[in-house]
């Protein structure tokens, strides 16, 4: 059995005192101090398997507020407040196991280590079946220490509740602070004594004295010292250390927690509760804790700030970047959940994506969505904002815009769900344009030296490049490049002038090449050729790109140029007859020119009028020139005909140099129409009226020879139409001889046009002959009307009416003449609500008494814009079918009584009846429009009944009413006349 017990102390000496297996960091916040906001203090209790332990510091923290971290953060533990006065009551009777009191003794002595050792004091205090005071109170440490090394079991009695009276009324009796406690140290059995719980109990109240006890090997005994801890506001500890920091800093004033201080970076308060995360890491361990704060509200700490878009220029169907901005800049605020919504005209931008990664709102989700009026954006997430420019990307498309086209774009609300931002909302232009095909271009220069020992430049041709870049957002196609030329330099190979782009099709951002073989001509002394190079493309992109082409002084060279007359025809002759072709050779370089030949070279349709092909020039002086001449003798064509002609100099030494031109000859007896074309007035207006407008053509003979059967055919713009008997096309001439003119002309009835506001038009007139010989011109005017011409009321129906009875349908209706020719809108109100926007006409059942406002508004497509409308009002009195009785006739039996027969074709009697007295009576007969068709009575009528014939045998069939009225009275009864 002593070998078991002395086990099972050994057991719990290891499980009390050794760190457990599954020991672990724990953090919680005990309370967040807000009042000298935006510095925050947080008080952290941190503990390492349930215990209180502050070995820390800053670096063990990471501090979240809001989801974004703080720092730097600031840990600092609190300090004693107070000194104490504690005794320690250990129990060594039979009992308590050697090992046992060795725990007890170990926890004693770290107690005392913890004490200040200048004013806290301490005092042992053993029991077994006596009391022994160990230690009496000291604050030296030391002496503390040797007593509690001293107790030793004795094997005696176990009075427990005598010895922690005795302990507890040491100390309230000797104790010198009013911070007092007792620590009991025992296994929890006695057995015997004169005490028991409730003394030390009643005891430790009266005195103000919390106990504290640790059960030691207090297997299925501590109950007693449970209750004694619970009755007198001390603590029942489970183990050691819990014991060591808590009963201490009980003692002592110190909280359990220390405090993480830091200063917030949201300056915002908005009455809302910030939501904290803490972590804590010691070596591979951690833990977090999740806590929140009240803040109240302050509107001080609101900010102003004008939310809008940047300006910038967006291209159909591309996506472009412009920024929504926020200004100005802020420090300490965030962006919370919420949303924004954006107005711009639709048909012209697309939002099509929002980007928040990279810019202020980067943290904030942001999902787009189109609307009829714009965008909206739902905001997901909080941004901390700390600056001003972009909040985030918008990604926009053009829409598909025939010109460049300026969308305003504003910020038409925003919401958050939280915040201090008080945003004022502004627009800014966007530039939306339609895709454009657009080419750049770039050349390197080219210099070109002389080579003396060849008498030429080098290179000889230079291959000259234009790059062609494709920086628009179409391909184009069809690209060429075109050489301006310059008189110091000339293409070689007698190339044209034109050549295309390889590749002649480009996507955007591709590039191509055009390559011209250049020539460089002899000159005096250095000079720079600048020659346009210019390069389009079948969409209409053009760019000019300038050649610099550096040309050095040649030693000793000659130029050749050369030019044929040009052929006309005059009174039905050529001139000049025979033409001439002229070369000239013009000495250049820096010394005298070679002599030399020039040879002509004809086609075999041309030939020498006399003298030789070949002909000499001399040598000249730098700058000097001589010009040969060759008159030429050519045929009379069919048709125009271009003659090619090149000639061809040489010299001693000198490559030969070649010239080429062209000798054109049109037809002699050609018929050459030209045409003039006009409008008069060429602005017409409602001042000046349209009935005069006329479109006239004079059509002159330019030719040579005479034009038969010439006619001219009119293409009119749509809505115009010819006066009564025009046609389109007419005869102008039966013949046109050479250098006559005849004039045709139309005139106009009428015309119908479309939209609002001015109306230019085209007249296009072609004019042909029996001979196929044709000519065109175009006229142009202009129709003015007002910008917003009203439509007009033809015709009302009814046109007038005043009176119907209850439950009657009546049919509204206007015809109407628009000058635009536009589509109407009809509104139709009945005491100004709108009823019916159906068309021109409008039923209405009149099913209620009373006075009623009938009104049709009407726009067209032009004034619905501007709010103009046209109004027609109808004012309607319904009354019920058996009448309206009051006044004095009414009450002696003002009545219609009936009439007969009824149907009736075509007369009736109307029989009615009069009150008492002398009365001014009227009876007419309304139709159903309550227009007056007839008047039966008009007469100053004694009292009684009285009987009237109607005839309507000039009246339509229908529904007919009979009014009787008499002062203040009025009576109706309802006729049917049948045919």
């Amino acid at each position: 059995m002593k070998f078991c017990k002395g086990f099972a102390a050994l057991l719990l000496v290891t499980v009390l005192m050794a760190p457990s297996l599954q020991a672990q960091i724990d953090l919680e916040v005990d309370s967040v101090m807000t009042s000298s906001f935006p510095t925050v203090q947080v008080n952290v209790i941190t503990r390492f398997s349930n215990v209180i332990t502050r070995e820390y510091d800053s670096t063990n923290f990471q501090l979240w507020e809001e989801g974004f971290a703080q720092g730097p953060l600031h840990y600092t533990c609190p300090s004693p407040t107070k000194s104490f006065s504690l005794t320690i009551v250990i129990a060594v009777g039979s009992t308590m196991s050697a090992g046992d009191i060795g725990y007890a003794k170990g926890v004693a002595t770290r107690l005392v280590n913890r004490m200040n050792g200048l004013t806290d004091e301490g005092s042992v205090m053993v029991y077994d079946g006596n009391q022994l005071l160990q230690q009496e109170f000291t604050h030296i440490k030391p002496l503390l220490t040797s007593r509690i090394d001293a107790i030793a079991g004795n094997g005696g009695a176990n009075h427990m509740w005598d010895g922690v009276y005795a302990g507890v009324s040491y100390c309230a009796n000797d104790g010198v602070h009013p911070s007092r406690g007792v620590l009991i140290l025992s296994n929890g059995k006695g057995d015997g004594g004169t005490k028991n719980l409730n003394d030390v109990i009643q005891l430790a109240k009266t005195a103000k004295i919390p106990v504290y006890c640790l059960g030691v090997n207090a297997v299925n005994s501590d109950q007693d010292m449970k209750e004694l801890s619970a009755q007198t506001g001390g603590t029942y500890f489970s183990n050691a250390d819990q014991t060591v920091q808590q009963l201490i800093d009980d003692l002592n004033g110190t909280p359990p927690y220390c405090t993480l201080e830091y200063t917030s970076t949201n300056l915002c308060r908005d009455g809302e509760a910030r939501n904290l995360m803490l972590r804590l890491r010691k070596d591979n361990d951690s833990t977090d804790v999740n806590d929140s704060f009240p803040l109240s509200a302050d509107a001080s700490t609101n900010v102003s700030v004008t939310l809008k878009t940047d300006t910038g220029t967006v291209t159909t169907g591309l996506p472009s970047d412009i920024a929504l901005l926020l200004q100005p800049a802020v420090q300490g605020q965030r962006l919370y959940d919420g949303s924004i919504s954006l107005q711009f005209d639709t048909s012209a931008l697309k939002l099509q994506a929002v980007r928040t990664a990279g810019y202020m709102a980067e943290g904030v989700t942001a999902s787009p969505a189109m609307t009829a009026t714009g965008a909206d954006i739902t905001l997901t997430g909080t941004a901390q904002l700390d600056g001003g420019g972009t909040l985030m990307m918008l990604e926009f498309v053009g829409g598909n815009v025939t010109a460049a086209t300026v969308v305003s774009v504003g910020v038409g609300d925003f919401q958050q769900s939280r915040g201090c931002l008080d945003a004022t909302l502004a627009s800014a232009n966007i530039n939306v344009q339609p895709k454009r095909a657009s080419i750049a271009t770039a050349a390197q220069p080219v210099i070109f030296n002389w080579d003396a020992a060849g008498n030429h430049y080098l290179p000889d041709p230079a291959a000259v490049t234009v790059e062609v870049t494709n920086d628009g957002d179409l391909p184009v196609s069809n690209l060429s490049a075109t050489f301006g030329g310059a008189p110091e330099v000339r293409l070689a190979y007698n190339a044209g002038s034109t050549v295309a782009v390889v590749p002649s099709t480009l996507e955007p951002g591709k590039k191509g090449s055009a390559t011209f073989y250049v020539q460089a001509l002899p000159q005096q002394s250095e000079v720079t050729a600048q020659v346009d190079a210019t390069v389009q493309s079948a969409e209409g992109a053009q760019a000019l790109q300038k050649l610099y082409l550096n040309i050095k002084p040649a030693e000793s060279g000659y130029r050749l140029s050369c030019e044929a007359d040009q052929i006309v025809i005059n009174g039905g002759n050529y001139e000049p007859d025979p033409a001439e072709v002229r070369a000239t050779i013009t000495s250049a370089g820096t010394m005298d020119s070679p002599a030399g030949d020039v040879t002509i070279v004809l086609p075999p349709e041309l030939t020498l009028n006399g003298g030789n092909a070949t002909q000499s020039f001399a040598s000249m002086a730098p700058g000097n020139d001589q010009t040969l001449v060759w008159p030429i003798d050519y045929p009379h064509p069919m048709t125009a005909t271009d003659y090619p002609i090149m000639l061809i100099a040489s010299a001693n030494g000198y490559p030969a140099d070649t010239c080429h031109t062209t000798l054109t000859v049109p037809v002699l007896t050609a018929v050459n129409l030209e045409m003039q074309c006009g409008i008069t007035p060429a602005i017409a207006d409602t001042a000046t009226g349209y009935d005069d407008l006329r479109v006239s053509s004079v059509v002159r003979n330019t030719g040579g020879a005479t034009a038969y059967g010439v006619e001219a055919s009119l293409t009119l713009p749509a809505g115009f139409v010819l006066g009564s008997g025009e046609m389109n096309t007419k005869t102008v001439a039966d013949s046109l001889q050479p250098g006559d003119s005849a004039t045709v002309m139309w005139t106009f009835d009428s015309f119908l046009t479309l939209g609002c506001g001015p109306h230019p038009y085209t007249v296009d007139i072609d004019v042909t002959t029996n001979l196929g010989e044709d000519a065109q011109c175009s006229a142009n005017g202009e129709l003015q009307f007002p910008d917003n011409l009203l439509p007009e009321i033809i015709q009302a129906a009814p046109a007038d009416i005043d009176t119907v009875l209850k439950g009657d349908d009546v049919q509204f209706s206007v015809d109407m003449f628009d000058w635009e020719g536009t589509v109407l809108s009809y509104f139709w109100y009945v005491d100004g609500m709108v009823e019916s926007t159906t068309g021109n006409s409008f039923d209405w059942n009149f099913d209620t008494v009373g006075d009623f406002e009938i009104m049709v508004e009407i726009y067209d497509s032009c004034s619905i814009a501007t709010d103009e409308a046209v109004t027609y009002t109808w004012n309607v009195t319904v009354v019920n079918s058996t009448g309206v009785a009051d006044g004095p006739a009414a009450a002696g039996g003002f009545a219609i009584t009936g009439n007969y027969p009824n149907p009736f074709n075509p007369a009736t009697v109307i029989e009615y009846r009069v009150a008492e007295g002398q009365h001014r009576v009227q009876l007419d007969v309304l139709d159903m429009y309550g227009r007056v068709v007839r008047t039966l009575v008009d007469a100053q009528c004694a009292g009684g009944t009285y009987r009237q014939s109607f005839s309507a045998v000039d009246l339509p069939s229908g529904t007919y009413i009979a009014r009787l009225s008499s002062g203040g009275s009025v009576q109706f009864h309802r006729m049917m006349l049948v045919k």
